[in-house]
Formats: structure tokens, C-alpha cells, sequence
């Protein structure tokens, strides 16, 4: 492509390739709405450090259910790269929602979580990932459900200002990472959950079941072992029972 002009056209995404190529297969619009699978090109990402996959056609049968981008092609279509993935305000599909990321949605979702919510203001919010179209358009193609693992959204928002940041997944499932305090979350609060909350002066831990599987464990520095009764039923006999000191345990 020495010498060649390359412009911005947009695709539509037909297959994400297989494992060991970072390359996708496209479909050019307009220009090949029509064209049979094995005359799409196949095209590189222009930035190499960054990797693309979406909802394909290959896998949903719909084009207009593909994930759209703009590519940098040669006027022929033959040559070019991958540049992002297409805002979709910027084409007309009527079977396709055009909504903004729900903002109120999720405020109320980590209010409910416990996270922190002073600093999850909208004028100062980035939403570094999300995949709500994604999202939208597996559910819409009837993939609710793939390799075992549920159709699901995720989004990852930070804080421009302070540096706070939120994952958070539809489960229930989430991560704040503030100035002062970190906290995970395992399962909805609706439902059963687990939690491991840090602060500067505090961890707390909550679940159902706590489980440390450790060769030493040590809860304290007092020099002293935890103590313990030997066998299933103490004996509770003349000399009362016997406790020894758990010699893999200090306190």
C-alpha cells in the first residue's frame, strides 16, 4: 500500500477471526452489503497495542446486529487497518436502540452497593468500557448464554478529578478503588453476597462461609498459640477437658 490514500469508510463487523490473529473481517457499507463472506477483507488494527472484538455477523446471522466500526481502506477495499469501534448515533439502523449510558441507573446501583456515591458526579465521570450495545445486540440475536457463562453488562467509570473508580457487572458484582477505601463485592445485595472492604485502619470481611486454608496462620503477635480440644467429642470427664495449643495457629 506504498503511496496508496486511505480513507474512513465505515463496516460492520462479520467474524472475529480465530486465536492467534488480532485481525478482523469486515464488512465495508455500503459498498458490500451484498458481498459473499469469502470477499470481505481481512484487516489488522491500526494501533497495534489495542485488540477489537464484538458481536459478529458469522456468529448472529444479522448484519444489522454486528458491532460497526471505522476502518482506513484503499479505495479498492483490498487494504487498510481497523481504527476503533463507530459511535452508533452516527448511523441509521431503526431495529437498533440509540441510547446514552444510563446514568441514574447505575447511580442507584452503587448507592445500593454501599460504594461510595459523593464523587460519582455525571459532569466528571469518564466511562472508560462499556458493553451495553454489546450487550443489546447478543440479547437482541437471542445469545443469552454462551460457553456457560451468561449474557451480561459491564462498566468501568472513573472519576477525572479525584481518580475514584467503579467495575461493575449486572450480577451484582463489583469493585470501587477510592483515595481512602477499597471494596469488593461478590453477588447482589438482593441476593446472597460477599464483601472484603479496606480501609486505612480497618479490613472487614462478610459472607456466609469464610474459609483460611493456610500451613501457618497467624491473627495476632502476642507470642501465644490459639487453644484447642483434641477429637470430635471433648472428654468432659474427672480431669475435664483436654485443650492443647494449636501449635499452626498464633494469636
Amino acid at each position: 500500500m506504498n503511496n496508496t490514500e486511505l480513507v474512513f469508510k465505515r463496516a460492520s463487523l462479520y467474524s472475529n477471526m480465530e486465536v492467534g490473529s488480532d485481525k478482523l473481517k469486515v464488512r465495508i457499507l455500503p459498498d458490500m452489503v451484498n458481498d459473499p463472506p469469502e470477499d470481505l477483507p481481512i484487516l489488522p488494527m491500526f494501533d497495534k497495542t489495542q485488540v477489537i472484538h464484538g458481536v459478529a455477523e458469522e456468529d448472529t446471522g444479522d448484519p444489522n446486529l454486528s458491532t460497526l466500526l471505522w476502518v482506513l481502506v484503499t479505495d479498492d477495499n483490498l487494504g487498510g487497518f481497523v481504527f476503533s469501534e463507530a459511535n452508533v448515533d452516527s448511523y441509521i439502523y431503526d431495529s437498533m436502540d440509540q441510547a446514552t449510558w444510563p446514568y441514574k441507573i447505575y447511580r442507584d446501583h452503587i448507592q445500593r452497593m454501599n460504594l461510595n456515591i459523593n464523587c460519582f458526579n455525571y459532569e466528571e465521570l469518564r466511562v472508560n468500557c462499556s458493553n451495553q450495545t454489546h450487550f443489546m445486540q447478543f440479547c437482541k440475536a437471542g445469545i443469552y448464554e454462551k460457553y456457560g457463562v451468561k449474557t451480561s453488562i459491564t462498566l468501568d467509570i472513573s472519576n477525572i478529578r479525584t481518580g475514584e473508580r467503579w467495575w461493575m457487572n449486572s450480577s451484582g458484582s463489583c469493585l470501587y478503588f477510592g483515595q481512602r477505601k477499597i471494596m469488593t463485592r461478590v453477588g447482589s445485595p438482593d441476593h446472597q453476597f460477599s464483601t472484603i472492604t479496606q480501609q486505612p485502619n480497618d479490613i472487614t470481611i462478610k459472607a456466609k462461609n469464610i474459609t483460611l486454608d493456610a500451613e501457618h496462620l497467624c491473627l495476632g503477635h502476642h507470642g501465644m498459640h490459639l487453644p484447642g480440644m483434641q477429637g470430635l467429642i471433648p472428654d468432659t470427664g474427672v480431669g475435664g477437658m483436654s485443650i492443647v495449643p494449636l501449635m499452626d495457629i498464633t494469636v
